[in-house]
């Protein structure tokens, strides 16, 4: 798993779902919410049956013009996003056409999925803009099948995603050609699989020294995850990210889920409101099983700012035999000008039901395919499991 860019077949059921809006009472969480902006264990919650929300028929224009889409597709308004109705039906053909359509079924964007703008994901892969969606705060994200529905905390719909295109087997990544030759990956890590039940990972660090000359549209990643080991369900990640193509020369940090498979193209991924945050400032990653909503809580939060970023999701249907991990990705980098300084995840807390978990040990990786010109990179155990230091040259 050396990289994380070995993509693996991956078989996906795929069909138009008729589904209705039913409000069902929650019962209460099992486990304790940290005192976070969003906690909840409000026993009137409400969680979003898919199986009872009816789509309208989408009434498919043909003659309409295409649409160029610049980035992620989103249902409110958000500083650099492409801003779609809420409510909006997004149906990705296994075509490679992209339709959006208003939450009555008809047509309003129609866009060739390789002619829109490729964005870097924390997933090491590129994908169209037309598959990365930007949501609100604490947005609750489901899935069935090949479809996402995206809703607020009144169970109100916010965005429907029905994906055709996902591939059901690939050997290499389908990247756009001028930047296929580049490194994609995981390029120092930490990881471990934990065998039995994972309610809670929370981990703290700071924001590093920026890098010293990084060039336009180059970038890398900073983040924990939780994942199955097996890569087919998704991902779950607090991120900390410096790419100038993105948000100038500036860090910010994001809350990202993504949906089957998040190393292929073709699937969709997730991300919440952006955050600018400062080199040095105190960072917390918190990914946490809500019993409440049945499903992962995903924040990322600049405590010395309180500002954060927050998603809820179901696309991990599960929270036992997960993958846990500390990451430094990168995209495009060349050498150590690229580098962000040495990042260490400290007071690390893995519970199952608030009961701590036993027996993580982190195993330290370097990609043996990153550029030779990096040097530097050292995988610390510093109290394993709870400090881990990635090392760089600066």
């Amino acid at each position: 798993m050396d990289g994380k860019i070995g993509l693996r077949a991956l078989s996906v059921l795929l069909a138009l779902l008729l589904v209705s809006v039913v409000m069902v009472p929650a019962v209460s969480a099992d486990i304790e919410f940290d005192a976070d902006p969003s906690s909840t264990d409000d026993p009137g919650a409400v969680v979003f049956d898919v199986a009872s929300f009816r789509l309208p028929r989408l009434q498919i224009n043909s003659t309409q013009e295409e649409t160029i889409v610049n980035a992620e597709l989103s249902p409110v308004e958000f500083d650099g996003a492409y801003a779609i109705p809420q409510g909006s039906i997004v149906h990705h053909s296994a075509e490679g056409v992209t339709r959006v359509f208003s939450a009555s079924g008809e047509q309003i964007i129609v866009a060739m999925d390789n002619r829109s703008e490729y964005i870097s994901t924390p997933a090491g892969v590129e994908k169209a803009a037309t598959f990365v969606h930007r949501v609100p705060e604490n947005s609750h994200i489901y899935s069935k099948e090949n479809t996402i529905y995206v809703t607020d905390e009144k169970g109100d719909v916010l965005l429907v995603v029905i994906n055709d295109r996902v591939t059901k087997e690939y050997e290499t990544m389908a990247v756009p050609d001028q930047i296929g030759s580049m490194y994609f990956g995981w390029l120092e890590y930490a990881d471990d699989v934990i065998p039995g039940g994972l309610t809670q990972f929370d981990a703290y660090w700071h924001v590093p020294s920026a890098p010293p000359a990084m060039d336009y549209g180059k970038a890398v990643f900073i983040f924990t995850g939780v994942e199955p080991p097996e890569e087919q369900y998704g991902l779950l990640q607090p991120v900390l990210a410096f790419y100038p193509y993105e948000n100038g020369w500036n860090w910010y940090g994001e809350a990202w889920c993504y949906a089957t498979n998040p190393y292929d193209p073709d699937t969709d991924s997730i991300v919440g409101p952006r955050i600018s945050v400062n080199s040095g400032d105190k960072i917390k990653g918190r990914i946490l099983w809500s019993d409440t909503y049945n499903q992962w809580y995903v924040q990322f939060s600049d405590v010395t700012t309180g500002e954060y970023s927050t998603l809820w999701s179901s696309l991990i249907p599960r929270h036992d035999n997960l993958e846990v991990s500390v990451v430094l990705e990168a995209k495009a980098v060349e050498d150590n000008n690229d580098m962000p300084g040495d990042i260490e995840f400290y007071n690390m807390e893995f519970k199952n039901n608030g009961f701590p978990v036993s027996g993580v040990n982190f195993e330290g990786h370097i990609d043996s395919s990153k550029p030779s010109a990096i040097t530097g990179l050292w995988v610390q155990e510093i109290s394993d499991p709870t400090s881990i230091k990635l090392h760089t040259n600066n």
